[in-house]
């Protein structure tokens, strides 16, 4: 992984976990840690193609952030649509795009409770990481739209972190409010998704953020200075993490 060319008096030490001010203030950081390779372990699109083939078809990406849950679908969609709020990362999403003449990919302003597509006009919805799916109101409301989106048949298909691993392997060097937030929310989440009928699947993997430096840049930016702390003293680079995917195939 590369680092960007923007010196580091522009930046905080760290962000603490302050996921608005990411995706506003900083979204190249925010792409650096999304881009970190998996070395070992699962992944959510394996999980995907086991339940529905993409190919041909309509996708709608909510939450498509950067583009890259979009992109890596490029080569197999029909057409895919990126919905993201954040107009800093739609525009990343936008240039990348544009450099690479990829053709069958739009992104549109747009939210997991507004979604600005047609009834019954996507093969697929995705929601990966969406950071609006926090509690029962938003998702029961995403659920809505995805499903006003999709025909019938189709996949909903939404992933997250999996309950108490908010960072990954390092939960327990949160701080403790942080982590009593993310427990409620985890509880929200699931009964929100299985109140709806969504089947659940549980999946690892181990992903590497570069140097301890780029580590730091990434990883440790978002999560904090006890983290920062950590991966310092430990030369820690890779982070194992645990996922949860919500899926639901509509009936005709």
């Amino acid at each position: 992984m590369k680092d960007y060319d923007i010196p580091d008096k522009f930046y905080p030490l760290t962000i603490n976990n302050d996921w608005n001010r990411l995706y506003e203030e900083y979204p190249e950081r925010y792409k650096l840690f999304c881009q970190a390779p998996c070395i070992s372990g699962d992944n959510y699109i394996t999980h995907l193609h086991s339940l529905y083939d993409v190919n041909g078809k309509i996708l709608v990406d909510v939450g498509s952030g950067a583009g890259d849950s979009s992109f890596i679908f490029k080569s197999e969609a029909k057409f895919i649509y990126g919905i993201e709020p954040e107009e800093s990362m739609r525009n990343l999403a936008i240039q990348r795009a544009s450099k690479e003449n990829i053709t069958n990919i739009k992104f549109l302003s747009g939210t997991s409770s507004s979604i600005p597509l047609e009834s019954n006009s996507a093969d697929v919805v995705i929601a990966i990481t969406c950071a609006s799916l926090y509690n029962r109101k938003n998702i029961l409301e995403f659920i809505d739209e995805a499903e006003r989106v999709t025909k019938p048949r189709g996949l909903i298909f939404s992933t997250n972190i999996a309950p108490n691993n908010y960072g990954g392997e390092l939960f327990h060097l949160l701080d403790k409010e942080i982590q009593k937030e993310c427990i409620r929310e985890d509880k929200e989440r699931s009964n929100a998704f299985e109140s709806r009928n969504f089947q659940f699947e549980d999946y690892e993997n181990v992903k590497n953020y570069g140097t301890l430096t780029s580590t730091l840049k990434s990883y440790g930016f978002i999560f904090g200075d006890s983290v920062i702390s950590y991966l310092k003293k430990h030369n820690k680079t890779n982070i194992r993490w645990k996922w949860r995917i919500y899926y639901k195939i509509l009936p005709d």
